[in-house]
């Protein structure tokens, strides 16, 4: 099970180009971390429904 959410993970990552956030402040770091979240939530399950995956 865990190796199934890492690759999830992944996945999203490469898929929304999550790297890390642009400040080490969390008052900065978390949105910026909570807008990439919600642009997978978002972006999964078109992503699945045309068949795009990322390279």
């Amino acid at each position: 099970m865990r190796w199934r959410i890492e690759l999830t993970f992944k996945r999203l990552k490469s898929l929304i180009g999550l790297r890390s956030p642009p400040a080490k402040d969390p008052r900065i770091a978390r949105p910026w971390i909570l807008a990439h979240f919600l642009i997978a939530l978002v972006t999964e399950p078109l992503s699945q429904e045309l068949g795009v995956s990322p390279p």
